[in-house]
């Protein structure tokens, strides 16, 4: 990936259950996600100050990315 003066961090957010319920509301920007055309992924925006700086975004874009793991507790 080139740098860019904004980096993206993906989080794919493919819904296992049947009502597509969006899974962790408190994080999106004002919004979102707004189901956009091909709007499949989840990208965290670095550039928002904020927890709120989850936007959806194309699968086709190319960025970092962040690995499913088992969820941890802090």
């Amino acid at each position: 990936l080139s740098p860019a003066p904004h980096e993206y961090f993906t989080l794919s957010l493919i819904a296992r259950n049947s009502s597509m319920t969006c899974l962790c509301p408190r994080f999106w920007l004002k919004g979102e996600p707004s189901g956009g055309l091909d709007e499949n992924c989840t990208v965290i925006l670095k550039s928002e100050k904020s927890l709120n700086n989850w936007n959806d975004s194309r699968s086709d874009w190319k960025r970092y990315r962040i690995c499913e793991a088992a969820a941890v507790t802090v």
